[in-house]
């Protein structure tokens, strides 16, 4: 079959705050923490007592959509670290697996205890995870009966993120990415001025004999443990604090009436951009045979023969196929490409890592995150 699945990190930089006024929001969060009608301040199980807010709840999307969210202030400093989105694909799978066994704080034992996850992206970051679109984990529409595609779910996306910032409105200076995995990518068309794409795509006719594979991974099996996962969600005690309706179901993934196109490229939008001025990071594991990493490199090498744009934002080459380390191992290779308009695009694999990059390298994965967030020579990414 052909497939396109593509996950994208949009980023939008806004000016920062003097640090008089940061200060005074700092005291207005934390009058507000204990304030504010969606905290999670009891949740059953935990191992360990967190050192950052997190809260719960619905935001109010497009025509009568409740979309569930799940935010988790930065360890660090909430009100100036940057504010990250993340957003799972599928269409229909959903965000809370992002949350609970990618790169959030925590992580569902087998037991139902939940312990603490090393790895988590909020060490420095504010976490955000929306479950969209609407009947997709926890998040609900009034009328059931309905179809949605594309265009719809990023106008829902927009609009959930505009009643976010209406809950937590000291959060509206802070630098804002949007993060997604897999189908997400397909269906975040938020204009921005700084993007970093954790891009999986592959077009490419398979066998039939290829059905027959671990297609998230080849050499290991899935590291995910759905059921545990899923039970914990479903427990009364665990919705309750999650301020969700006890008659919600949670689901790993459900079936959406979704008029899906797999095979659309987005080379447009890549290319729109890169002429914004953007800098861009392009990864996949390179296990991954559902999104092999070969179709980002070619995706890659063709939109450096792209004649859309004027000279000056054409990609060059800067530093050629060579391979990054992570704690003195080789973490994988990476292609680094710059414009003469601004932007900068670095393309890497992850050695070892399937469709779920954060499953199954965390710490490699969060390494590289972290260097786009720090990037500051656009001459070099490593």
């Amino acid at each position: 079959m052909s497939l396109l699945n593509i996950a994208a990190i949009l980023s939008t930089m806004t000016a920062s705050s003097s640090s008089s006024i940061q200060q005074s929001q700092h005291l207005i969060s934390n009058m507000n923490h204990h304030n504010h009608n969606d905290l999670v301040d009891d949740l059953i199980g935990l191992n360990f007592r967190p050192n950052f807010h997190h809260y719960s709840g619905f935001l109010s999307a497009l025509n009568d959509v409740y979309l569930h969210y799940w935010f988790f202030e930065s360890q660090q400093n909430p009100l100036n670290d940057p504010l990250v989105l993340w957003l799972n694909g599928g269409p229909g799978c959903s965000s809370l697996v992002g949350a609970l066994a990618e790169n959030g704080p925590f992580r569902i034992n087998s037991n139902l205890t939940v312990d603490y996850n090393p790895h988590t992206w909020n060490t420095n970051v504010n976490m955000l995870y929306i479950e969209t679109p609407a009947q997709v984990g926890f998040s609900y529409k009034l009328d059931q009966n309905y179809q949605t595609n594309d265009n719809e779910t990023a106008h829902m996306n927009l609009a959930a993120l505009k009643s976010f910032y209406r809950k937590f409105p000291n959060f509206i200076q802070n630098d804002f990415y949007i993060t997604g995995e897999s189908y997400a990518g397909i269906f975040i068309p938020i204009d921005c001025k700084q993007e970093s794409i954790h891009d999986e795509l592959l077009l490419k006719n398979w066998k039939e004999s290829s059905e027959k594979l671990n297609k998230l991974m080849i050499s290991l099996p899935c590291a995910m443990d759905e059921h545990a996962l899923t039970h914990w969600l479903n427990k009364k005690s665990v919705k309750k604090s999650l301020h969700v309706p006890s008659k919600f179901h949670w689901s790993f993934c459900n079936k959406v009436d979704y008029d899906r196109n797999e095979t659309k490229s987005v080379r447009t939008e890549i290319e729109r951009l890169i002429d914004s001025g953007i800098n861009g990071l392009l990864y996949a594991g390179d296990l991954d045979v559902v999104c092999n990493f070969l179709g980002i490199q070619w995706f890659v090498d063709d939109l450096l023969l792209k004649e859309s744009i004027d000279d000056n934002n054409k990609l060059r080459p800067m530093i050629n196929h060579t391979y990054w380390k992570y704690n003195g191992q080789i973490g994988g290779f990476y292609k680094h490409y710059t414009t003469d308009g601004g932007s900068n695009l670095t393309f890497a694999t992850i050695r070892g890592a399937g469709h779920s990059t954060a499953v199954d390298k965390p710490a490699e994965t969060k390494y590289l995150f972290y260097k786009f967030l720090n990037q500051k020579n656009s001459d070099k990414f490593f």
